[in-house]
């Protein structure tokens, strides 16, 4: 018989696997202790000083025969049964030898595992005083074996499945606060020396699931060190790819909470990284090089990309000279004059070098698109597209002249960018297109080799240089189909045609040109329909005006004429500085330049001057003062002792806040004493006048008064009856903001969420009450602070006596999760929902009170009917 079958035969009596049946005494030890004489065990050697019970021997003797097995395979082919024998006498190994010694949470729980591992644990013996030396001495043991031969079928049982178990042990031995500094450093080198021996993927795998347990927190710390060592890995990248996402897209698109989930793993600078730009420069060039090299439907290209624009939303500084630059440096190279010195000398067939070859183009553009395509861009990362648009422009034009294939892929580039982008952002890359690139020295265009478009160097005169075809460019604009593109554009070119910066125009009277075409061409397409913000009209006449030139001051008073012809006295009295202005400028006008000129002039200012008499009889001093009057007789009336005449003055300042009348803006502080005083007030019609007056205060003047208000109501010092009436205001308050709540949650969240904490059960359900309003009309608003949120609920439904207290609780997670639909799994991190989840089935199947459990079961069909929408 071989060595291999004479080990392998010991294992399986060890084992009770021998088919001839294996010795049994009856009780466990006694079973152990007849396999141990079965096999000849010889308990030797230092490890038997430690080990004490005859399951410490037992495991002593399995792991010396998975040595003897280990060193007798060679090249020999293990069957599937003796493949079992081996697995069945690791697992003895790892639960007998290691995971009686484990702290708690320390390591993947049993329980969590095969059955056989649930039974196994039921008669692990206790942990002896030399436990945590017999615990280093089993993980050394087996670390001796994955260090002799890694791909051996010993070995590489031990690395696939059970590395989690030996980081454990030897983490445990080095790292734990109770560990012995006899065997801790010990523990560190092989661990140490294992961890940069095995493959990024095992050892990532590992690390995670220990974290996956609530492990303590010494534990959790030297995880998360190890993971950042991963990732800064050449390979660290691909292997959490690897790890946490699926093999291929056979089972439908990729997991959006899986993704984000990855790219907050990746994107999260490690305390122990040099600097948050050293560990970037690492992580990007993997990003970049998995979006270049792998298929355009593979996994890990689609990962790639939604990490990288991740990593561009959260930090677009630091992450555009890594990903964003290195993609689309083809692009950016039309800016150059020159070939770089250095560079290989292509030329062309009319001689000229070549910068960038057409297919390094197309390619760009293509990363340009997918990124476009393929992630959920914020517009500061979009405006980091800005600087290769107007090359794009460029190729496109070429393109639809040259009948180029790369025409439909830059359209679409142009066509996501302006759609998605920022009006500022569009019109300051249209700029460049007609007014900045005309003016620089750039590369030009060429037919390429490979049927695209090339940039090559330009001419030394002027010939060669880039030109706007204004047809072109409106045509494109229009089948973008944005108005409010087209309308920011229009203004745009008024901005450019009034300019007094001659810089901008340089000597090129052809952009002059270009820009008056595209603005006649724009108003014969699109008439009066393209004007619709007066007040940036306004201006731009005003700078029309002051150009000095006939054509412009002739469009600019015949903008005015158009402007105040019928303009309404609001509109002009919120521009009255700029009116002013304009009445200047044309008293000079009217005694200069051209007769036709000075007559529009006159007529304009004739126009502008009459107007001005009607705003001032508006707004003259008989007015105000009439205004002042209301407003004392409306304080005096607040004074007296019948409640009908009280309730009438409250009405005429709830009237002059909501028409923002100057007065009572001058005594704003006193009004908003004076409703809080009536709050105070015993009779409901007095007091419920009074909290509608201080909505209104909050709808109108929200800036001013709802830090105020809420003080009161976050006051301990106050009444409580007063505080639960102010809370009745601010619930109507919030009612009627809607979704625009979130421009004023700073004000009001942080008074509720103290008052959530008081001792009064009354005031608690006040500040339910108000949350649940919040989470139902303007959910989003609540995401900053979910986790405070959540924390309340939680320890509500777990805690609280209160009936009451626990169903208002959970009304708030009801309408929570009502109010975000769809997008609770985009903006609600995933342990937070996980413990929503789990919390909310625990109460549904055990609170004592039947409504509570209902509005559980409620919130739970919410969940998963979100979750069958999201699957399809």
């Amino acid at each position: 018989m071989s060595l291999l079958k004479e080990n392998l035969r010991t294992a399986s009596v060890l084992t009770g696997l021998h088919k001839e049946g294996s010795p049994d005494a009856g009780t466990t030890e006694g079973t152990l202790q007849a396999r141990l004489e079965a096999v000849s065990f010889q308990n030797g050697g230092t490890d038997s000083q430690i080990a004490e019970t005859i399951r410490d021997k037992f495991t002593l003797a399995c792991l010396q025969t998975l040595e003897a097995i280990h060193a007798s395979v060679h090249k020999e082919v293990v069957g599937s049964s003796d493949q079992k024998t081996i697995d069945t006498l690791i697992q003895i190994i790892i639960f007998w030898g290691i995971y009686p010694r484990l702290e708690h949470n320390v390591g993947l729980p049993l329980a969590q595992r095969s059955r056989y591992a649930t039974h196994i644990a039921e008669v692990s013996a206790a942990c002896t005083g030399n436990s945590q030396a017999f615990l280093n001495r089993i993980a050394l043991r087996l670390i001796t074996i994955l260090n002799m031969d890694v791909h051996g079928i010993v070995s590489n049982m031990i690395a696939t499945r059970y590395m989690p178990d030996i980081y454990a042990a030897l983490l445990q031995v080095a790292y734990s606060p109770n560990a012995d500094s006899q065997h801790s450093q010990e523990a560190v080198r092989a661990y140490e020396k294992i961890f940069g021996r095995l493959d990024s993927p095992s050892s990532l795998r590992a690390l995670l699931t220990l974290l996956n347990w609530y492990p303590p927190q010494w534990l959790r710390i030297q995880c998360t060190r190890y993971l950042a060592q991963i990732l800064m890995r050449q390979d660290g990248v691909q292997a959490v790819f690897e790890c946490l996402l699926p093999a291929d897209l056979s089972h439908g698109a990729l997991d959006t909470l899986q993704l984000q989930h990855v790219a907050r793993l990746v994107s999260a600078v490690p305390a122990q990284a040099p600097s948050a730009d050293g560990y970037y420069a690492v992580i990007c060039p993997q990003l970049l090089t998995t979006m270049k090299d792998a298929s355009k439907d593979s996994v890990a290209f689609h990962a790639a990309v939604f990490i990288a624009a991740f990593m561009i939303n959260k930090n677009p500084k630091l992450c555009k000279p890594y990903i964003l630059n290195p993609l689309i440096a083809p692009l950016l190279s039309f800016y150059q004059e020159e070939a770089l010195d250095g560079a290989v000398a292509f030329v062309d067939v009319h001689g000229r070098r070549i910068i960038q070859q057409d297919n390094d183009i197309e390619l760009a553009i293509t990363h340009a698109l997918n990124f476009l395509e393929g992630a959920h861009l914020s517009q500061s990362a979009l405006a980091g597209f800005t600087s290769i648009i107007p090359p794009i422009y460029y190729v496109y034009d070429f393109a639809t002249q040259s009948k180029s294939g790369v025409r439909s892929l830059a359209f679409e580039v142009l066509r996501q960018f302006f759609e998605r982008a920022s009006a500022e952002d569009s019109v300051l890359a249209l700029r460049q297109i007609i007014v900045g690139l005309p003016q620089m020295r750039t590369a030009t265009l060429a037919a390429g080799d490979h049927g695209g478009v090339m940039f090559v160097e330009a001419a030394a005169d002027d010939i060669s240089r880039i030109r706007v075809n204004a047809d072109r460019l409106l045509l494109l604009l229009k089948q973008i189909a944005s108005e409010t593109l087209m309308g920011e554009f229009f203004l745009s070119l008024l901005q450019i045609q009034t300019s007094t910066e001659h810089s901008e125009w340089g000597d090129n009277g052809f952009t002059k040109v270009l820009v008056m075409q595209l603005i006649l061409a724009i108003m014969s397409t699109y008439g009066e329909n393209i004007v619709k913000r007066p007040e940036q009209l306004l201006l731009f006449a005003k700078n029309m005006l002051q150009n000095g030139e006939n054509e412009a001051i002739s469009m600019g008073l015949a903008l005015l004429t158009a402007i105040f012809s019928d303009a309404d006295p609001a509109f002009l009295n919120a521009n009255r500085a700029h009116v002013d202005d304009v009445l200047t400028i044309l008293q000079v006008l009217t005694s200069q330049g051209e007769s036709e000129i000075q007559r529009m002039a006159r007529d304009v200012r004739a126009m502008l001057i009459t107007g001005a008499t009607s705003w001032d009889q508006v707004d003259d001093q008989p007015a105000k003062q009439k205004a002042a009057e209301t407003f004392e007789e409306a304080l005096k009336e607040l004074q007296d002792d019948l409640l009908p005449v009280r309730a009438h003055g409250m009405h005429v300042l709830r009237t002059m806040i909501h028409e923002r009348d100057q007065i009572l803006e001058l005594h704003l502080q006193k009004v908003v004493s004076l409703f809080l005083e009536q709050i105070c007030n015993e009779d409901s019609f007095i007091y419920l006048n009074a909290i509608k007056g201080l909505s209104s205060l909050a709808d109108v003047y929200p800036a001013e008064t709802l830090s105020t208000i809420t003080s009161r109501y976050s006051d301990d010092s106050v009444d409580i009856d007063y505080r639960l009436r102010i809370g009745e205001g601010l619930l109507q308050t919030i009612q009627r903001c809607g979704e625009v709540f979130h421009n004023y949650s700073s004000s009001i969240l942080p008074a509720i969420l103290r008052v959530l904490l008081d001792e009064r059960r009354e005031l608690r359900s006040s500040a339910q009450s108000l949350l649940a309003c919040i989470a139902e009309v303007s959910p989003f608003s609540l995401l900053p602070v979910i986790h405070q949120v959540w924390d309340y609920v939680k320890h509500s439904l777990i805690l609280e006596k209160s009936v009451e207290t626990r169903r208002g609780a959970m009304m708030i997670i009801v309408f929570l999760i009502r109010g975000l639909g769809p997008r609770l799994f985009e903006t609600v991190a995933m342990d937070v929902i996980k413990s929503m989840r789990t919390q909310i089935q625990i109460t549904a199947e055990n609170d004592e009170d039947e409504l509570t459990r209902g509005h559980a079961k409620v919130a739970l069909t919410d969940l998963e009917t979100i979750v069958r929408s999201m699957l399809g």
